[in-house]
């Protein structure tokens, strides 16, 4: 099955990610590099679980995967040694859904690999942090299962 180009690539962590839900700039924005050393595994898992709700575009290796989930647009993307989830929208809430959705389901697959989802917004600002053995800083808030 060929795999369909995503129409907005991976931000930059210090540029304004593209709320694909709205077609332009959204005005929050989040992603979270997470090292893991099966980035393509749990991407494909995530992408097959989540597309039983949500369409993807994209497969996270050749392209991004994106999809809309509520009114955000989640973003995953295989890297060397990396698994990079993003999240994009016009609202915080709508944001920590995606958030909360893609962290939450990447460590219940990863349980065995005790991954550590960190957020970090668009202005390089920490949000949350997820995982088991995170302990979360005072600018921080942990993400509630």
């Amino acid at each position: 099955m060929p795999s369909t180009r995503s129409e907005a690539p991976l931000p930059a962590s210090d540029e304004a990610p593209v709320d694909e839900t709205a077609g332009q700039v959204a005005t929050t924005g989040s992603r979270a590099d997470v090292a893991t050393g099966a980035p393509a595994r749990y991407a494909k898992q995530l992408i097959s679980h989540l597309g039983r709700k949500v369409a993807f575009t994209g497969d996270a290796t050749t392209s991004a995967a994106t999809a809309a989930i509520g009114a955000a647009t989640a973003g995953i993307l295989v890297g060397n040694g990396v698994l990079t989830l993003w999240a994009a929208g016009d609202d915080e809430e709508s944001v920590a859904r995606v958030e909360h959705v893609l962290g939450s389901h990447l460590e219940r697959f990863a349980r065995r690999e005790i991954l550590t989802v960190r957020w970090v917004r668009t202005a390089g600002v920490p949000v949350s942090i997820s995982g088991a053995l995170a302990a979360a800083p005072a600018t921080t808030t942990e993400e509630s299962a």
